[in-house]
């Protein structure tokens, strides 16, 4: 890496917070939230905050998060920035390995990050840092919850509706999906008939952008209860005090346009953010 850039944890100081902020307003330009937010999201015992300084000066940031995950936690590699005149210089390599370094001596084993389809550096930063990107790009879509929207946060007659339970423990519906018995508990239930016939396994996230529901995998029968479970767990995450939902809508073909899951949640309110590659790595 060119230069004497120095890579490192991020102080849990309001002064580092503000620091913090304006690479990222240099760099990436995403965050609205104020250096004392920054700094409350730095301090979240799942959250993960590096630096890159020149000197005194930050010059790249990295935020990551840890999530549940099959063998145990895995690291979201959340935000990744560098202001424009230090790219090119290893830095953001340098940011994830370090990272990635820490969440392997902390025991974590499995990392993931998404980078636009078109942010050809990133990408690059992300397999010299050793991650892999996945064969197909995904969609994301976002709902963001406004103040004056009103979302119904039960279903109508014949649905039933199970916002955090097992289908395994007792909440009264079977499986119309064989697979989607094996989803862990806490993830979100419809009903009808007394038969599940969406579900989506959720993440509860902080970032430095948002505070979100994350579907990390979402399921339905049919389009009628694919657009009531996008709904309602549009009332879930309200409900939780959140003001986004999120979800990556996976694409079987390199087709141009949406998938038609996609066009169902366009449908809901839900809109297309862009399209992302998952870079992962670890055992």
């Amino acid at each position: 890496m060119e230069g004497c850039y120095s890579i490192r944890r991020a102080r849990l100081s309001l002064a580092e917070a503000e620091a913090l902020l304006a690479v990222e307003h240099h760099s990436l330009g995403d965050s609205s939230y104020t250096p004392q937010e920054i700094l409350a999201v730095m301090q979240r015992p799942e959250h993960y905050a590096y630096v890159a300084a020149l000197g005194k000066e930050l010059v790249g940031f990295c935020s990551c998060f840890e999530t549940p995950a099959v063998l145990g936690s895995r690291l979201e590699l959340d935000m990744l920035g560098v202001v424009p005149a230090h790219r090119q210089r290893g830095v953001a390599t340098a940011l994830l390995k370090q990272a990635v370094a820490d969440g392997r001596a902390r025991g974590v084993r499995v990392f993931r990050g998404l980078v636009a389809v078109g942010n050809m550096a990133s990408q690059r930063a992300f397999r010299n840092a050793g991650l892999s990107a996945s064969a197909l790009a995904v969609d994301m879509f976002v709902h963001e919850l406004r103040p004056d929207e009103a979302t119904p946060s039960s279903p109508p007659a014949g649905w039933t509706w199970h916002p955090a339970g097992d289908c395994r423990s007792g909440v009264g519906v079977q499986m119309a999906d064989r697979g989607a018995s094996a989803w862990p508990q806490g993830a979100c239930w419809l009903g009808r008939e007394g038969i599940a016939v969406a579900g989506a396994e959720c993440l509860s996230v902080c970032t430095m952008v948002y505070r979100g529901l994350w579907l990390e995998r979402l399921w339905a029968v049919s389009d009628e209860a694919w657009g009531l479970i996008a709904r309602l767990l549009a009332a879930r995450a309200r409900e939780m005090r959140l003001n986004m939902v999120s979800y990556l809508a996976p694409r079987l073909f390199a087709e141009s346009g949406h998938s038609r899951q996609g066009a169902l949640l366009e449908a809901q309110g839900y809109r297309a953010l862009g399209r992302y590659y998952h870079f992962t790595g670890g055992c």
